[in-house]
């Protein structure tokens, strides 16, 4: 997999429960480049024991960003890797704008819960 890393900056968040009924979080990322992605849309419902992985990517989201609070993403630059430079690629991982710190969605999907589980 060619890995690409782009600038982006956090325009606005979702966390809540969307139109298909699902709980779920998107975060909203402008990319220097021009162009909106989302990141997000796995279903957070039914999964147990994926609840403690989910909390744990948020407090890794958080760190990577080295903020305190959810509400404080929009405004925030940072760092997305995609799996090529497609716009259409999906984003993995969000980091720090200068630093080598990352949240990669991958290490906190829940077992049960694979790629295509995305909205």
């Amino acid at each position: 997999m060619k890995e690409v890393i782009q600038n982006a900056q956090i325009d606005r968040t979702f966390f809540g429960i969307e139109d298909h009924g699902i709980l779920t979080f998107f975060i909203h990322l402008q990319y220097d480049e021009c162009g909106y992605q989302g990141f997000g849309g796995y279903s957070l419902d039914g999964h147990g024991e994926g609840w403690g992985k989910w909390l744990l990517f948020v407090r890794a989201l958080l760190r990577a960003l080295e903020i305190e609070k959810w509400e404080e993403l929009p405004g925030c630059y940072c760092r997305v890797k995609r799996e090529d430079g497609s716009m259409h690629a999906k984003p993995f991982a969000i980091g720090h704008p200068i630093k080598d710190k990352w949240a990669d969605i991958r290490d906190y999907l829940p077992e049960q819960e694979g790629e295509d589980e995305n909205v």
